[in-house]
């Protein structure tokens, strides 16, 4: 039996079975980084979001493309319930490389189908109560194939206008949240004290009364960086914050 799953069980047992969505994150994420199949995959953990945040928990990058994204839920949640949901078909439109899972069980979607591909419970709930439960070897083997599966996967190809169109709409939904959050919530970390500035010299030196959904709203625009960059830096003297630059900052 592999070692990185034996001890993920531990961990997690560790906590035991109410723990909330976020508490087992941590050890999960350390998981990942054991069975990834290159040292060039980066997994981005994102930060914990208020209910009804559309974005993936997990991001999969490599060499600067995203390949994957990995959602995850509570142990006792019903993941054959959660894969009809809207959440799921949207992060389908994401991206055509997907896990859901709730920590013991795994689901691998492929080419935005709703059907999962793989499918696989590395242990029960009832398990974590149970101080001699063990992993079966079958089921780390199915857990460690379903994983080599998505890490093997391949950045998207977008072969035409209209697939890209519909991939840039949903990039942009998810980014307009996730900057409007920043600016509402005013958090001290790096990043979102760069969005905050850039906020506040566009009401310096464009629109006083400019609101934040309306900043969030014209940021996840693709020709907000070019217009960005000439308020922020109309000498061309000194580097501006643009939403690529802040974004991949933020991923890595």
């Amino acid at each position: 039996m592999k070692k990185h799953y034996k001890e993920y069980f531990k961990q997690i047992k560790k906590i035991g079975p109410d723990g909330t969505e976020h508490t087992y994150r941590t050890c999960f994420e350390n998981l990942l980084n054991q069975v990834k199949l290159d040292k060039n995959i980066w997994i981005t953990h994102e930060p914990k979001r208020k209910k009804g945040f559309g974005a993936p928990d997990f991001r999969i990058e490599k060499s600067g493309a995203i390949t994957g994204y990995i959602e995850t839920k509570k142990p006792d949640e019903n993941l054959e319930k959660i894969r009809k949901s809207a959440q799921i078909k949207k992060y389908l439109n994401l991206s055509d490389n997907l896990i859901l899972t709730n920590y013991k069980k795994f689901m691998l979607f492929k080419d935005g189908e709703l059907t999962p591909i793989c499918y696989c419970n590395l242990f029960d709930i009832i398990d974590l109560e149970n101080k001699k439960s063990e992993l079966s070897e079958s089921a780390v083997r199915e857990t460690d194939k379903l994983l080599a599966n998505f890490f093997m996967s391949a950045p998207t190809l977008i072969n035409d206008s209209e697939e890209l169109a519909i991939y840039l709409a949903e990039r942009g939904k998810i980014l307009k949240t996730y900057i409007s959050e920043i600016l509402k919530n005013k958090a001290n970390d790096d990043f979102s004290q760069k969005i905050q500035g850039l906020y506040e010299t566009f009401r310096e030196t464009l629109v006083k009364d400019l609101k934040a959904d309306e900043f969030a709203d014209a940021y996840a625009k693709p020709s907000f960086t070019a217009f960005s960059l000439r308020v922020c830096n109309p000498a061309g003297t000194s580097p501006c914050t643009t939403p690529a630059a802040l974004f991949r900052s933020h991923s890595k």
